[in-house]
């Protein structure tokens, strides 16, 4: 037990860390960029990692299938890899589709954009 509670308190003081270097990693790139550029920059970082976390999660149904073929040793069915297949063309088209679309305007296309 007392090795699980210096683990979780060396993560916490981990994340103290982290959490307080930003502010001089901001000061110090303040100085070099402007706010708009430095923002622009972080958000940009940011939406990165989020992107490939949707894409990781949009797929979470044809890793279950191939990891129950792989570790389980479940059969393959034509209709699971057809679906396998379905979900792949489906993900695509939602990452993909969105360029082309032309806006219209109005609360729609925040629901639109929102969707996963």
């Amino acid at each position: 037990m007392k090795k699980r509670t210096l683990q979780s308190d060396l993560l916490l003081l981990l994340t103290a860390l982290i959490w307080g270097f930003a502010f001089v990693a901001q000061r110090l790139g303040m100085e070099h960029l402007g706010p708009f550029l430095f923002n622009a920059i972080r958000f940009a970082l940011g939406a990165l990692t989020l992107a490939h976390a949707a894409i990781l999660l949009s797929l979470e149904s044809v890793f279950a299938v191939i990891g129950g073929w792989l570790i389980l040793a479940e059969g393959l069915s034509l209709r699971s890899l057809f679906g396998c297949a379905l979900m792949l063309l489906g993900m695509i088209v939602s990452q993909v589709g969105v360029r082309f679309r032309q806006s219209r305007g109005g609360a729609k296309d925040l629901l639109i954009n929102q969707a996963p």
